[in-house]
């Protein structure tokens, strides 16, 4: 993968980063409920504005889907990071 490709995936990982991020962080149910939440809304978003996005950007098509599957992680790592701190800022303001 040269840096230019990661260039032009770079603005499709941050939209998607955005719009999963909340569903990974916020549900306070299992892994299974997180995933599949992020991964309903991050598609949810791109089948209705992912055409508005530049460049385009779509879930059916195979050429952006590597920035789907690194934005997904990427939120995902962000996600289990924060709620990680948060959990040890609460459990330090009880001690």
């Amino acid at each position: 993968m040269s840096l230019h490709v990661l260039w032009h995936w770079l603005p499709n990982l941050f939209v998607v980063v955005l719009v999963a991020f909340p569903s990974f962080f916020l549900i306070r149910r299992n892994v299974v409920y997180r995933l599949a939440a992020g991964a309903i809304s991050a598609s949810a978003f791109l089948f209705f504005f992912g055409a508005a996005l530049e460049p385009p950007f779509s879930f059916t098509r195979p050429e952006d889907l590597p920035p789907l599957v690194l934005g997904l992680v990427l939120a995902w790592l962000l996600a289990m990071g924060g709620r990680a701190l948060r959990k040890q800022l609460s459990s330090g303001r009880t001690s």
